[in-house]
């Protein structure tokens, strides 16, 4: 967002110290963000307590229970079986057009 505002005023920030966001390659400004996502995520994480395990069960497949799985398999209907369908559908479609 801070690079998508500051476009508009690209030519009233020569000079700047902010001119590189506006005049770097969006893929390398990408790049950018991407590490410094990891790096938040990284110290995040290493100064958060761990979770305990009451408080991820339910959060994966692998970490439900069997009458969990059983009330969600029981769940599903026809109309969720011909949605799944329709995505995967249109799905394929894209990729063969745009392959």
């Amino acid at each position: 967002m801070f690079r998508l505002v500051l476009l508009p005023f690209k030519d009233s920030l020569v000079g700047t110290p902010v001119e590189w966001v506006t005049t770097m390659n969006w893929l390398y400004y990408c790049i950018l963000l991407f590490v410094l996502v990891v790096g938040i995520m990284i110290v995040v994480s290493i100064f958060t307590k761990q979770a305990s395990e009451e408080q991820l069960k339910g959060l994966t497949f692998s970490s439900l229970d069997k009458a969990t799985l059983k009330e969600v398999a029981d769940g599903l209907d026809k109309w969720d079986y011909i949605h799944t369908a329709g995505i995967i559908g249109i799905t394929a479609f894209i990729y063969y057009r745009f392959w």
